[in-house]
């Protein structure tokens, strides 16, 4: 299965099965230089890329696909005052209604041609259109991205925050004294006591289980502690209220982040171990065959029966764009999934 053909499974997946994304990335050398590898996918699919940039243009490019697309229009203004973009270019680009643009060459022209060149406005307007070009091409408005808070996967969709990474600089805190460490050991047991609650309320979500915890996860986080650091922590995961309660309004949402975890550990291993490719045909058919092996142990199948299915033209194993439509004809209606 070509890496393109993947690719059309990959989308089939994002426009008709799935409400939820899991994303994350890590480090991953090519051709001598530093880059990444960002992995996408959830219970039925997997797909792994390689970029040398991490932004968040690059994750709306990375689910474009191959249908690159950048789009003038209402949404993407709309975007652009989310994100709080200087009203002066707001005005500016809106004076164009909806206006669609070949290429990526074809909007950089169009930002040149307007001395549009502050760097901080000019990302800002890229992410705009291509959120607007990526729903123009059928990708759900409503799909929630779930991630363990890298700061680039948030804002374009709805964002879920896995709760463990959340937990992570309350365990790291180093108290100066018995009264700090008693102060950050209540406040980390009082955390994992609501990450129960809510855990416990997935199972079996009621109205009045929903505003219990809420209320309990407020007075936990404006708990008043004479530690300056915890104080910090405390205003932090205030601000992720949104992102970290996602999973109320949407119960059947993962608390955590270990799946796209577990499926990226692989780049992690053959980074420190090999390094990095060298040729751009090397770095796709890393990306492909983790993609095709992940996919596989999803369905429970053995990626090298697959691959020798497919090489020899047995055809006795199903195709993984089939199984992967019959496993999400399976989990249609089904609330545990998203779907």
């Amino acid at each position: 299965m070509s890496l393109l053909l993947f690719l059309f499974t990959f989308y089939f997946l994002l426009f008709a099965c799935s409400r939820m994304l899991l994303v994350d990335d890590t480090g991953a050398r090519h051709d001598g230089q530093s880059g990444y590898c960002t992995v996408i996918g959830n219970d039925i699919f997997t797909v792994f890329a390689s970029t040398a940039s991490k932004s968040r243009i690059n994750f709306l490019t990375l689910l474009q696909g191959k249908r690159r697309s950048h789009v003038l229009n209402p949404v993407a203004l709309s975007y652009m005052k989310q994100v709080e973009m200087a009203d002066k270019w707001v005005t500016t680009l809106s004076a164009y209604g909806e206006t669609h643009f070949l290429d990526k060459a074809a909007w950089e022209a169009f930002l040149d041609d307007h001395k549009l060149f502050a760097k901080e406005q000019r990302r800002k307007a890229t992410e705009a259109v291509l959120k607007a070009g990526l729903l123009n091409n059928g990708f759900p408005e409503a799909m929630i991205i779930h991630s363990d808070g890298a700061r680039q996967f948030d804002t374009v969709f709805a964002h879920s925050l896995c709760w463990f990474h959340a937990s992570r600089p309350l365990a790291k805190l180093i108290p100066a004294n018995k009264q700090e460490r008693a102060a950050r050991d209540w406040m980390e047991k009082q955390f994992w006591c609501l990450y129960d609650d809510v855990e416990a309320y997935c199972q079996a979500p009621t109205a009045g289980r929903k505003a219990q915890i809420e209320q309990d996860f407020d007075s936990w986080v404006t708990t008043q502690v004479n530690y300056t650091d915890l104080r910090s922590i405390l205003g932090q995961l205030h601000r992720a209220r949104e992102e970290l309660l996602l999973v109320l309004e949407y119960p059947w949402l993962p608390l955590h982040n270990n799946l796209s975890e577990r499926q990226i550990r692989e780049c992690v291993k053959r980074r420190k171990i090999s390094g990095g490719t060298r040729s751009s045909l090397g770095k796709s058919c890393r990306d492909t065959f983790a993609s095709l092996k992940k996919t596989c142990k999803l369905h429970g199948v053995s990626f090298s029966r697959y691959l020798k299915d497919r090489i020899s033209g047995t055809g006795l194993i199903p195709q993984l764009s089939d199984m992967i439509r019959q496993k999400s004809a399976q989990l249609m209606g089904s609330p545990a999934y998203g779907f």
